[in-house]
């Protein structure tokens, strides 16, 4: 029977619709899983080839392919504020650039893990590279190496990895670098098809994706001396927070009869401007100075100037002179004692320090020689009492060792509220040493300043000495450690960071290679740093 073949093309097609709308297009099944990813097979303009003309670069890949998060796997270089669009046929993907490339210059692409066996979403792109040059000749000088944390000395991803060309007007915190690279999970990076020059060399953690250095909320790395490239060189780079920002004054609020000075961040050091008429201390979080008027009847009507100097942690000073009034009629806050580290009936290890921290500034130090420990098996004395520097924290040290529990009896204490505190007795056990384990060893370096610092795997300090060359913790609770010496340059006490303005490093850390593995009981003492 004879049948029209534009009515066979129809049916069959209708045909192949409905089925398509019954099921969804698969991979076929049977025979080994597919774990390769997607492998470039062909690229116009072809790999290190030279004098390209145009906007459009094509890649071809031997199955089909999808996108991976290009827009930030992609890294071209040079840096270029030119912006591009991407289309997608099977296997093809096209690259189309708004405007014509740079000429006489190398451009490479790095795709990363940008794009992926459309199949099997986990078979991704490897460090895929697509370097060629819109002149006569192509760079291919690289720099490689390592990026890490300054404190810890773990290896740092995703970070960005930068090259400037030099200039006098160089400002990374507002222009984009000209070749850039991330690192991977280890840490390492690879520059390629660099030109032959000298440049300014850093890497940071660009957490806005937008190529330029933000030193509020991002670390940075550099290299002291410009990096000359005449053939392909190595560097590692160490990352830590480079703070130049001074804190930042915010505001001022009357609380009960006090003034509350409010700062950005937390403050280190306060230098009050001598008035006998006020005394201050400062919150938890060293953030608010809370200044309290002493003799009321000289501030009664009339605002005072108030000046404080005040420095962050990166030792960044800023002055402030504000003129207040104090409420003298304002309410009187009738709370006492804030918190007690450690806490009441807790167990403590022989010499730990115990603090006391009260509402408001102590008026009256006197009692500091009536503070005692029963029973005082030991000897201790009442001048190992002592009060803050803003008179609101009572810190007792020196504690002996104990083999019974304690008490220790703190007298009536007067705070500048016109509260007063009723005498206290705090309780405490004293620790096990069996429970408990010893790290020790020696320091081989020739630096005569230094701090060593036992830290826990999350790098929290746990117990340090200074200029120690024998050392010996104990009563270290059963974990894992490591070893820290920061070499104290300036002898301040602490470790202190580099300027990137001044193009100095901080203060060098050394990190021991073992982690110990400490368990009660055990004493661990052939550690060298």
């Amino acid at each position: 029977m004879y049948v029209p073949i534009k009515k066979h093309l129809s049916t069959a097609l209708l045909s192949g619709a409905l089925l398509s709308g019954c099921a969804s297009v698969k991979p076929p099944t049977g025979g080994p899983k597919d774990e390769k990813a997607p492998v470039l097979t062909e690229s116009n303009p072809a790999n290190n080839s030279t004098n390209f003309k145009g906007k459009v670069v094509k890649l071809e890949f031997d199955e089909d392919v999808e996108l991976n998060n290009l827009n930030t796997q992609l890294l071209i270089t040079p840096y270029m504020n030119n912006n591009y669009t991407t289309h997608i046929k099977r296997n093809v993907l096209t690259l189309t650039f708004e405007k014509e490339l740079p000429p006489n210059t190398t451009i490479s692409l790095n795709f990363r893990e940008g794009i992926k066996d459309i199949h099997e979403a986990t078979n991704k792109t490897k460090d895929l590279k697509l370097a060629f040059s819109t002149g006569n000749s192509i760079d291919s000088l690289q720099w490689n190496g390592q990026i890490l944390d300054f404190q810890t000395q773990k290896p740092q991803a995703n970070t960005l990895v930068a090259l400037y060309k030099l200039s006098d007007t160089l400002n990374i915190r507002k222009q984009a670098p000209y070749y850039i690279g991330r690192s991977n999970d280890a840490g390492q990076f690879d520059i390629a098809n660099i030109a032959a020059g000298e440049y300014f060399a850093c890497a940071f953690d660009d957490k806005n994706n937008n190529y330029k250095y933000d030193e509020r909320t991002e670390s940075i790395g550099f290299l002291s001396e410009n990096l000359k490239i005449q053939k392909n060189e190595s560097s590692e780079i160490s990352l830590f927070m480079n703070d130049n920002t001074a804190p930042r004054f915010l505001r001022t609020r009357n609380v009960g009869k006090s003034v509350v000075f409010s700062f950005s961040e937390g403050l280190t050091y306060i230098q009050a401007a001598a008035n006998p008429n006020t005394v201050f201390d400062q919150s938890e979080d060293k953030a608010d100075i809370r200044m309290y008027p002493q003799n009321v009847d000289k501030l009664s009507k009339d605002s005072v100037e108030i000046g404080f100097t005040v420095r962050d942690s990166s030792d960044n000073q800023l002055v402030v002179k504000k003129r207040v009034l104090f409420d003298v009629n304002g309410n009187v806050d009738k709370t006492t004692t804030l918190s007690t580290k450690p806490e009441r009936n807790s167990v403590i290890t022989p010499y730990q320090t115990i603090e006391i921290a009260y509402a408001s500034p102590i008026t009256d130090s006197s009692f500091l020689q009536k503070v005692t420990v029963n029973p005082d098996s030991a000897g201790w004395k009442a001048t190992k009492a002592r009060l803050s520097g803003s008179k609101n924290t009572l810190i007792i040290s020196n504690l002996p060792v104990f083999k019974k529990d304690i008490s220790l009896i703190v007298p009536p204490v007067k705070l500048i509220k016109g509260n007063s505190t009723k005498a206290d007795t705090l309780h405490y056990t004293p620790a096990i040493e069996t429970n408990f384990g010893i790290i020790g060893g020696q320091v081989t370096s020739a630096d005569k300043d230094f701090i060593l610092e036992l830290v826990s795997e999350d790098f929290k300090v746990v117990q340090s000495v200074r200029n120690a060359k024998k050392f010996r913790f104990t009563y270290v609770p059963a974990g894992k450690y490591r070893l820290r010496l920061i070499v104290d340059k300036n002898q301040n006490g602490r470790w202190d960071a580099g300027s990137l303005d001044k193009k100095t490093q901080p203060e060098k850390v050394v990190i021991h290679k073992e982690v110990i593995n400490l368990k009660a009981n055990w004493e661990l003492e052939d550690f060298k740093l």
